[in-house]
């Protein structure tokens, strides 16, 4: 059985995610480049926004950009914002709450628990 609405005659990916909305459901492949939109037949036309490009070695490539002063193809300022993400969803099943997220102010605006997680204490004998 094929209960996420796939064409059947695309094979499945070997390792993956599904994320779940209100709309519809997005599986992406692990190894990235293969992602679907389902039900396909209501995402068909769907123009897929610009990606960015991968590269062979994001280490050597952050090297090389921090050598001749230009920016990685993942610069700072977007990998933070990723990342922010990222942390948010571990904080939503931690929580196992919907939370509404400031990014302004960096905080959780409906879950004060959540916020916690956000800066936990110290341990006895560690600061900044």
């Amino acid at each position: 059985p094929r209960p996420l609405d796939l064409d059947p005659s695309r094979p499945m990916p070997a390792a993956g995610v599904l994320f779940v909305g209100a709309k519809g459901k997005l599986m992406a492949d692990y190894s990235g480049g293969r992602n679907w939109l389902l039900p396909e037949k209501r995402f068909a036309g769907f123009t897929a926004p610009r990606t960015l490009a991968r590269v062979a070695d994001h280490y050597k490539e952050w090297t090389a950009a921090c050598k001749a002063g230009t920016q990685p193809s993942c610069h700072f300022g977007f990998g933070s914002r990723m990342t922010e993400i990222a942390l948010l969803g571990a904080m939503a099943v931690r929580t196992g709450k919907l939370l509404v997220w400031d990014s302004a102010a960096g905080t959780v605006t409906n879950a004060p628990e959540a916020n916690a997680l956000l800066n936990p204490p110290y341990r006895t004998g560690w600061t900044l």
